[in-house]
């Protein structure tokens, strides 16, 4: 199965706004979340009630 972020201009824009700091933290989870999904994210709304 492959996985895909989706990132449009006003979610890098507000990225690019953050402080230096919180950049570099949002960076490092979504380059993790792109590496492996199914590992480094929880399901929630309907995806948590089909796991239990």
């Amino acid at each position: 199965m492959t996985y895909r972020l989706k990132y449009d201009s006003a979610a890098e824009a507000v990225h690019e706004a953050m402080p230096q700091a919180a950049n570099e933290a949002l960076t490092l989870v979504l380059a993790a979340a792109c590496h492996d999904p199914l590992g480094v994210t929880e399901p929630y709304g309907e995806d948590a009630a089909s796991c239990g």
